[in-house]
């Protein structure tokens, strides 16, 4: 029976290991302990790639740098993992399964396992869309007794826990670099914006709304009236949504002293339709603010042109009256310089851009991400219907 609860208590450990990366080394203490081994070890591996892309060792501090090293260069022919990529979720004994003199030859014992003291493996692997995709096991030094069947037994019980384990850990650590990625975009956009609860706890404020409207970890408005209405339409959109109605966006001004421009402010709800189906248990109604401030440079298009394809000035201002609908005698004339000169312009356009004709090159503008503006695309170019691009 107490065996049991261990057992239990290092699921738990397991489990927590998933939600918390630095948890993994208590994991493989207790794992460890439970099997009464001096070590232990946990591995995801790409055999597509031919890499280790998650490695932690417990146990192994008398290891060497050179030791380690060789491991990572010599783990596709070991032995013992072969074995398990041929039998997957199966526990395995280096004991009871392999040969053991051949074993004994392989480089991987010869250069790597001496020198660890790893006489003796009980481990375990998983495999993902007929590839081996992680493993984890416990090792005894010379000297000791092998691990035998009852263990493997033990070790069984813990796999399909292993197996959601990793699967939580990877959906996290998916979901993690997305909410990083999604914030390092938002960091880099002009417009302001603040992401915060119904309180007012801020969760997320970018640059440019830190530089605006964001004092010491607050909104702060210089004038209390608008600090006040400000609060107000954030509280009604979370409130909205936790009452699971809907919230209409709220637009303001705010004042700035110094003959300053007003800021524009809409305050909008960052949620969906959660609380009317049920669905809100693992999610929360936040308010997104957005702030413009009329005062601030903003990058024109053609600044934009220049950074995205290398383009010199005009050429970007040619570019830009291009995807306008502008006809190049017409940009021509605008900017004081020939007809002939304005072509040649484009020909240097057309092989920094990799395109041949105007409507591929405008094609190409209108689907980067900079084209962000707010009159629709244009229809034609030169007179002619701009006509989309065949899909494959």
């Amino acid at each position: 029976m107490e065996r049991e609860r261990e057992l239990l208590r290092l699921v738990g450990h397991l489990y927590d290991a998933s939600t918390d990366t630095d948890k993994w080394m208590i994991f493989l203490e207790k794992f460890a302990s439970f099997f009464g081994a001096f070590g232990a070890h946990v591995a995801y591996y790409d055999s597509c790639g031919n890499a280790l892309t998650f490695n932690l060792l417990y146990g192994f501090d008398h290891m060497t740098v050179e030791v380690g090293k060789r491991f990572e260069e010599l783990w596709q022919e070991d032995p013992r993992l072969t074995y398990m990529a041929e039998h997957p979720e199966k526990p395995f004994s280096c004991h009871l399964m392999l040969d053991r003199e051949a074993f004994r030859r392989s480089r991987s014992y010869t250069e790597v396992l001496v020198h660890t003291r790893a006489e003796y493996t009980l481990a375990v692997s998983l495999m993902d869309d007929n590839r081996t995709t992680a493993a984890m096991g416990v090792f005894r030094e010379p000297g000791k007794r092998y691990f035998d069947k009852e263990e493997c037994a033990l070790l069984g019980e813990l796999v399909p826990h292993f197996k959601r384990a990793v699967q939580l850990h990877r959906r996290l650590a998916t979901l993690d670099f997305e909410r990083r990625s999604a914030l390092a975009a938002l960091e880099h956009m002009p417009l302001g914006i603040v992401i915060c609860e119904g309180n007012g706890t801020l969760r997320f404020a970018n640059q440019t709304a830190s530089e605006v409207l964001v004092n010491q970890g607050r909104l702060a408005c210089p004038h209390p009236g608008d600090g006040a209405e400000l609060r107000r339409h954030i509280v009604d959109a979370v409130a909205a949504a936790g009452q699971g109605g809907t919230f209409q966006g709220r637009a303001m001004a705010i004042s700035r002293p110094g003959g300053q421009a007003d800021l524009h402010v809409v305050v909008s709800l960052l949620w969906g339709n959660n609380c009317r189906f049920g669905l809100s248990t693992l999610d929360e109604p936040l308010a997104i603010v957005f702030i413009t401030d009329p005062d601030r440079p903003q990058e024109t298009s053609v600044e934009l042109l220049q950074r995205l394809f290398g383009l010199t000035p005009r050429e970007a201002a040619i570019t830009n009256r291009l995807v306008l609908g502008e006809a190049l005698e017409q940009i021509a004339e605008t900017l004081d310089v020939t007809y002939g000169t304005a072509r040649g312009y484009l020909k240097s356009i057309f092989l920094k851009t990799g395109t041949n004709r105007q409507a591929e090159l405008v094609r190409l503008i209108l689907a980067s991400p900079l084209w962000a503006r707010t009159q629709p695309p244009p229809t034609t170019v030169n007179g002619q219907e701009l006509v989309p691009a065949p899909t494959e």
